[in-house]
């Protein structure tokens, strides 16, 4: 009988990185993964989750929605007097949607309201901590420990990286008859080797986009794209019935197939922001003058890129089959840790020592 040849030293190595690596940030990772599984399908969740939240009632003319000032001022009667920091304008707006205000706060301390735009009745308040998705999202990129967890995070995402790369080495080919049983699961197999083809076949089909998950992580974790300080010294901290009624005009009885953002000035920020797509544009609070617009086409290749990270993260650059694929993708990526772990334990009960029993008869 054939003894089983040794593997190198840099076989061994890599197997032991993966094994090791694996080990201390596999939980993580599996939590990690899992949360955005969930965060992936936000935008198509979200209104079935919170129906009254986001639908009031059934879609009527434009020319009867409420003035924008008079639906804040129902939202301000709900919002524990926390400042209303952004209105949201849903893409459903004139087909029954309800117009949506955020408070101020980090993601655990903001309230949302959802205001009908018809007859101005708030239809349901989100109180703080109690936003799945917003709760979901402080999960995924802290842990719900503040900087601490974005750090444990963003070590994770490096870890993993390591584990993906020292992955592929352990599972590459030396042939084509060796290939073909890595590529495709045996499901007539025993247990064992089932398991051991699902982290195998499972980990090399979804490497390029777990990998392209991590290193777009990495982003927000070690802050790589910083945000851009705004400033314009307008001295102005109130928004005008005049500027309200420009984003009347423009954006909110203006039919569009995505949603905008509106950004309300406060004690230290003097000016209004609109984000729309992947357009911002900056006004004047008192003069609803255009102050200034980084419109895609228009601006640098780094905030280009830096546009398309959670995009990219999230699976939504490539429409919802893209987020179906992402989303399956990262199921894989829960269960990874999971089989990489069977492996390991089975081996590692495989190496036992013999019992006292079985000594003392030697």
């Amino acid at each position: 009988m054939k003894k089983k040849k040794k593997p190198s030293f840099f076989k061994g190595l890599v197997s032991t990185v993966h094994l090791w690596v694996g080990l201390v940030v596999g939980i993580v990772f599996v939590l990690i993964a899992a949360s955005g599984a969930v965060l992936s399908f936000e935008d198509e969740l979200e209104p079935i989750i919170y129906p009254k939240f986001y639908y009031a009632s059934e879609g009527r003319n434009t020319d009867q929605l409420l003035p924008i000032e008079s639906l804040l001022d129902s939202a301000k009667q709900h919002s524990n007097d926390n400042e209303i920091a952004r209105i949201v304008l849903t893409k459903d707006l004139g087909k029954g949607g309800n117009i949506l205000f955020v408070t101020k706060g980090s993601r655990l301390e903001r309230s949302f309201i959802g205001v009908d735009p018809y007859n101005g009745k708030v239809q349901e308040v989100i109180k703080p901590g109690r936003h799945l998705f917003t709760w979901m999202e402080e999960f995924h990129r802290k842990l719900i420990m503040g900087k601490i967890g974005k750090t444990i995070t963003g070590i994770c995402c490096v870890a993993y990286i390591l584990i993906i790369l020292t992955g592929v080495i352990l599972w590459w080919p030396k042939n084509n008859k060796i290939l073909k049983q890595r590529i495709k699961i045996k499901w007539d197999a025993s247990t064992k080797r089932l398991n051991w083809d699902f982290h195998a076949v499972g980990g090399i089909y979804s490497t390029p986009l777990l990998m392209l998950m991590c290193l777009t992580g990495i982003t927000w974790s070690y802050s790589i794209f910083e945000s851009e300080e705004i400033k314009f010294d307008t001295q102005s901290h109130q928004v005008s019935a005049q500027t309200y009624a420009m984003i009347t005009h423009k954006y909110y009885l203006t039919e569009r197939d995505e949603k905008v953002q509106i950004g309300l000035p406060d004690k230290k920020k003097d000016y209004l922001d609109v984000s729309v797509g992947k357009d911002d544009l900056y006004y004047h609070p008192e003069t609803a003058a255009l102050l200034k617009e980084d419109s895609y086409e228009k601006v640098s290749l780094y905030f280009k890129v830096k546009s398309w990270m959670k995009p990219l993260h999230t699976g939504s650059a490539f429409g919802f089959v893209g987020k179906l694929i992402y989303f399956l993708m990262t199921l894989i990526g829960v269960s990874l840790p999971i089989t990489g772990f069977i492996i390991w334990f089975g081996k590692k009960k495989k190496k036992k020592k013999p019992s006292i029993r079985a000594k003392v008869l030697t």
